[in-house]
């Protein structure tokens, strides 16, 4: 026996509940098929709305910069230990247990030194200046050197805002110093005022911040020093140099280790697991498997520039909705490249040239709205607590408001080329607008720097990058155009070699997925060879879909539905399936509820139902919901009116 079904979704935020309902042939559920619910876990935490991969993933930080600091002090340890100046004697060969021992060692020897001597070890770096250290106190010196490094740029700080008080508190410390004629660091912490009741940072208080540099031209200052004294020669300074600027961003991964060949040679060898992390996670465009591209690089704005532009809808008066032509989305992508600012709505409308445009989906959100309302108040001195009833305002009110809710409507943003500017402003400001005018137009200089941008995070690293280029000039190979340049992240799923042959097709106004089947690709499949695929495509992060929580819910509720249309395949005794829940002729879900259709049909589900709170008339106006009318066969339509409520009627709750 074959069954017709409906299919039922309940969508909350840690899950989908789901029901199969058998249909006799007057279309009435008399059987239950089967029943689920697809449990998850929310991404986020309720209260915070943080990841909840955050604190795992800040603990698992701590931890490498504890392993590498440990890693670090115990090759100090063994540097003084091998140069004589730890007086003890290690009995292990074994290095965990040598460097056990040796923390203990200059444990012992450092708490024997401070019961005799009152002091502390920026003291003893400023007397190191102008005196020879004993073997004590150079082990307190170099030890305390390898754990306080100084701050150190890498391109992608964990706090804006810390990273904010940070700055300000070095470029304070740097003026104090130039002002007071401070030979080092640590005699400003010892002799200055600010630094008086005690030379260490608390939280939001970064008061003894300093550069890296300047602590290493210290360290410079003080070894050159015991060097004139014969403390310690220049070797020993290279080697301990060595140790204390071993500096591993998180980004390269694990670094080396050595191991001994046949002749007992020790040799240094990168793990197989480092390298550019970055680089290695990025992974390939499914497509033609070349490396995704940055998302912030200019071929990838403009792409997802002209996708929204190939697919903006707009109707002057009582007009159809048309789209752009290829001359307008041609002049918006060089305003664009125009505006730092981006473009909104009005710029289209100036670009179109037309009067009293209309543009489909077009709508404030709730907060937006929020927004209009209070200024209208203020413009009329309304009370903020008074409520306003827009349906009773007189004409001049009303003109009021319908200026204010229009500026704000088509003020919104609707493209904007972020990385195009910073990268222009970058450009600018190191070589001036005539060398920025002659790389502007250029995609391949302005993607690579925004490919060095994204995939490393050291600047010395982006610097080398430059320099092996055949893309880039001399001029270019500048440290300090390198530390002007900005820091992006995330990567697009398409290639930038795919992305690039897009872009002359969709500036003709050519969409997105014809554009990829002129280049011979599905866009919904990328591992069909000419086959269309009967599931639904994954849930991707767009304009319209921005939190996570309901990003998360329709992946989830996709698995459902594509199990079930696995299912059905594999068991004929199911077929059909209803859509309702939310409003899928709502007018931002209409094109994807056309999408979502058509691979229905082409699964084989051919009893489709839908429920909508538009009326036959109301889709019938609209060119989109006309194409998803062809593929339904049951339409609930007209909204729920409790007045009109009844438990006696069949698949819908009132009367109309």
């Amino acid at each position: 026996m074959k069954y017709n079904y409906v299919l039922g979704l309940d969508i909350g935020i840690s899950s989908v509940g789901w029901g199969l309902l058998a249909l006799d042939d007057d279309g009435h559920p008399y059987k239950i098929i089967d029943v689920g619910s697809r449990i998850f876990t929310p991404g986020e935490v309720e209260k915070t709305g943080d990841s909840r991969a955050k604190e795992r993933r800040e603990k698992r930080g701590i931890r490498r910069v504890t392993r590498r600091r440990e890693f670090r002090l115990d090759r100090v340890r063994n540097l003084l230990y091998e140069n004589g100046f730890l007086n003890d004697t290690v009995k292990s060969s074994i290095v965990s247990e040598k460097n056990e021992e040796l923390t203990i060692i200059y444990n012992n020897m450092i708490n024997d030194y401070y019961k005799k001597n009152h002091t502390n070890p920026y003291k003893l770096k400023v007397e190191g200046l102008d005196r020879p250290l004993t073997n004590e106190e150079l082990s307190i010196i170099l030890v305390h050197y390898a754990k306080k490094r100084g701050y150190k740029s890498n391109r992608e700080e964990a706090s804006d805002n810390e990273s904010g008080k940070v700055l300000g508190a070095i470029k304070e410390n740097t003026k104090i110093m130039k002002e007071n004629n401070y030979r080092t660091v640590s005699e400003m912490y010892i002799k200055d005022s600010k630094f008086e009741k005690k030379i260490k940072n608390s939280p939001n208080d970064y008061k003894i911040s300093v550069t890296n540099e300047m602590y290493l031209e210290e360290i410079n200052r003080v070894l050159d020093s015991q060097i004139s004294f014969g403390v310690i020669d220049e070797k020993f300074k290279q080697d301990y140099l060595e140790i204390y600027n071993s500096r591993r961003h998180y980004s390269d991964g694990p670094g080396y280790y050595y191991e001994y060949d046949e002749e007992g040679n020790r040799i240094k060898k990168r793990s197989k697991y480092g390298g550019n992390l970055i680089e290695k996670m990025t992974g390939t465009c499914a497509f033609d498997f070349n490396p995704r591209a940055p998302k912030f690089s200019p071929s990838s704005e403009i792409f997802v520039a002209l996708t929204k532009l190939v697919n903006l809808k707009y109707k002057t008066d009582e007009g159809s909705y048309i789209s752009l032509n290829s001359n307008e989305i041609k002049q918006a992508v060089e305003h664009a490249k125009c505006k730092k600012n981006g473009l909104t709505y009005n710029d289209i409308v100036k670009v179109i040239g037309k009067d009293n445009i209309k543009f489909k989906g077009l709508v404030l959100s709730k907060s937006e709205y929020s927004k209009v309302i209070e200024e209208f108040k203020k413009v009329l001195n309304i009370s903020k607590d008074v409520k306003v009833d827009i349906s009773k305002l007189d004409d001049n009110e009303k003109e009021i408001f319908d200026r204010i809710y229009t500026k704000k409507l088509f003020g919104k943003s609707f493209i904007e080329l972020k990385g195009y500017h910073s990268l222009e402003d970058s450009i600018k400001k190191s070589y001036g607008k005539d060398i920025w005018k002659n790389v502007k137009d250029d995609m391949n200089f302005l993607d690579e720097l925004a490919l060095y941008c994204t995939n490393y995070k050291i600047n010395e690293e982006i610097l080398k990058r430059i320099e092996n280029s055949d893309t880039f000039d001399d001029r270019f190979a500048d440290i300090n155009f390198v530390k002007s340049l900005p820091n992006f992240k995330d990567h697009l799923m398409l290639s930038t070699e795919i992305i690039r042959d897009l872009i002359p097709l969709m500036l003709e106004g050519i969409t997105y997925d014809k554009a990829m089947t002129k280049l011979n690709l599905i866009h919904s499949n990328p591992n069909s060879k000419g086959e269309k695929s009967d599931l639904l495509a994954p849930i991707v992060k767009n304009s319209e879909i921005t939190n996570q929580r309901v990003l998360r819910s329709l992946t989830q509720a996709r698995k459902v539905i594509n199990a079930v249309i696995k299912s059905y395949k594999e068991n004929p005794l199911l077929e059909g399936i209803s859509v309702l829940g939310g409003d899928p002729f709502a007018p931002k879900n209409r094109e994807d509820f056309l999408d979502f259709l058509k691979k229905l049909r082409a699964g084989g589900i051919n009893n489709i139902w839908a429920w909508t709170g538009y009326t036959l008339e109301t889709l019938k106006e609209d060119k989109i919901a006309r194409e998803c009318l062809k593929f339904i066969d049951t339409l609930v339509d007209g909204p729920f009116i409790e007045a009109l409520r009844s438990a006696d009627l069949a698949f819908r709750g009132s009367s109309n």
